[in-house]
């Protein structure tokens, strides 16, 4: 279960802090390991059915050439993946740095380091962060489009 989830430094001090965008980057690695399944931040929208990629052990998306970016994320059940990006995570810290240093800045490194296939923008991130919706390049392998709402400037 992901009960114990809550006694991580982690978990603790962001959510003392009220960080709770902090809280989704441990929460969902945690929720994949345990249960498998697709994540998406709740600005994302689908466009088009995930069947192809639920054939996939993994799936993760570049938001551009520097970042990989876990807005959308899929794995089954026991993927080894999933348990490494789990354990390595800090959660014995207290997650001081900002929101990007617990998303994109930890995901990149480390699945760069798993040697893991990563899809390309163009399958959940259409737009780039300082472009807007109708700057959006939708292809036939656009699955979904994540909206940038940006939740975690300004605050953490």
């Amino acid at each position: 279960s992901c009960g114990d989830l809550m006694r991580t430094n982690y978990m603790r001090s962001v959510h003392a802090r009220g960080q709770i965008v902090k809280c989704t980057e441990l929460a969902r690695l945690r929720a994949l390991r345990e249960f498998g399944g697709v994540y998406m931040d709740e600005d994302v929208e689908v466009l088009q059915p995930f069947d192809k990629l639920l054939r996939m052990p993994f799936f993760i998306g570049r938001e551009d050439n520097e970042w990989i970016n876990g807005a959308v994320m899929g794995a089954a059940f026991g993927t080894p993946i999933v348990e490494l990006l789990y354990n390595r995570f800090p959660a014995h810290g207290e997650g001081l740095l900002g929101a990007h240093s617990y998303g994109p800045g930890y995901l990149t490194p480390e699945i760069q380091k798993l040697h893991v296939d990563v899809l390309p923008p163009e399958f959940f991130f259409p737009y780039l962060w300082n472009q807007t919706r109708e700057q959006a390049v939708i292809t036939l392998s656009t699955y979904a489009m994540h909206h940038w709402a940006k939740s975690w400037v300004g605050r953490y």
